[in-house]
């Protein structure tokens, strides 16, 4: 009998696809014909997903979450929910009279006994806005505008976007609320709403070198996570010390403070590592820690997004007498692709 070797970094190893078309068959033979649903599948290194339909997205896996939501998305857009009707939503808004269009969004709602699924349409004109559901003969009215009245609220911050500080604004994206960071004309950050997770994923960076740091059910909430990461950004990787390896993995898992990069310290167990969607040890112990093939140089993995984290690593190793032997060995590592953790 073949041995399956266990999950490693590389989703492509035997182990990672067993996991993976074993989940997939669980879902598709679960799930009632025509049942839409965000499924999560096992991924050791990024997010990895289906719908529960069986559909499949492009690549094994992804680097941020967002991008899983996005395929996911596009799929329930093109391949099962009702096109859009413009036509109808014009007429049903002139006949409400809501005064010039402004847009559409397209509501959706998830259950357990239906799955996510199109259940009507949004329209939002100068005047207000109404709801047209599917099944109905007419929409229904929603609401006005309310005018802001206040002279703070007349100069909302999101309208200033001459000012030298970042701010946030408005961001089209799949018709749902979306923000972005902005200094001056370059974006800095930004969130994004899922309504397959119903919260903000928040973003921090360029667009070109964006980094994932976690969902908020609140946007307001999200703002403050994105900010909060680039302050930290600007101070370089923050020391955390905990009293096992166990409280340090779980914190990097549920703490949005903690960021990619960020230096933990286990001072028991003489173990030093890196802050990561899976947290890895530089040093020989690692305990609850994953470690990085000894091929893989941390200074270098994944284009360096840690290059800046070693030498504040080296400074805790140094006045705590803790070697980091992983860090060392890596520059003269042999050619084989171990993976320990």
């Amino acid at each position: 009998m073949v041995k399956i070797p266990e999950l490693g970094l590389d989703d492509d190893l035997p182990g990672a696809q067993f996991a993976s078309e074993t989940k997939k068959q669980m879902i598709t033979q679960g799930a009632e014909p025509g049942i839409h649903r965000f499924e999560r599948l096992p991924s050791y290194e990024h997010y990895a997903g289906m719908c529960a339909c069986g559909f499949r997205t492009p690549q094994p896996s992804y680097e941020h979450m967002g991008d899983l939501n996005r395929f996911i998305w596009e799929h329930l857009e093109r391949d099962v929910f009702p096109p859009v009707d413009e036509a109808l939503l014009l007429k049903e808004a002139q006949l409400i009279d809501l005064g010039d269009p402004i847009g559409y969004h397209r509501l959706v709602e998830a259950t357990e006994e239906h799955g996510i699924r199109h259940v009507g349409w949004l329209v939002a004109g100068t005047r207000g806005s109404m709801c047209l559901k599917d099944g109905a003969e007419f929409g229904a009215f929603q609401g006005s505008w309310i005018k802001y009245s206040t002279e703070q609220e007349e100069s909302c911050p999101m309208e200033k976007t001459e000012s030298s500080s970042p701010v946030w604004v408005p961001d089209s994206y799949w018709g749902t609320p979306n923000e972005l960071l902005k200094q001056g004309d370059t974006a800095i950050g930004r969130i994004r709403y899922s309504d397959i997770s119903h919260a903000f994923g928040c973003w921090f960076g360029p667009p070109e070198d964006e980094r994932w740091v976690g969902l908020e059910e609140d946007a307001k909430d999200a703002r403050g996570v994105v900010e909060a990461a680039l302050k930290r950004q600007e101070s370089g990787p923050v020391v955390w010390s905990f009293g096992s390896t166990g409280e340090a993995y779980d914190a990097t898992q549920s703490r949005a403070d903690i960021t990619d990069g960020d230096v933990l310290v286990i001072k028991r167990e003489k173990v030093i590592g890196l802050a990561w969607t899976f947290p890895f040890a530089l040093t020989e112990a690692f305990g609850e820690l994953r470690t990085l093939a000894n091929t893989y140089d941390p200074r270098t993995y994944k284009d360096g997004m840690f290059a800046a984290s070693i030498p504040v690593a080296e400074g805790e190793a140094t006045r705590l007498g803790i070697p980091l032997t992983r860090v060392d060995a890596a520059a003269t590592a042999p050619g084989d692709s171990d993976q320990e953790g």
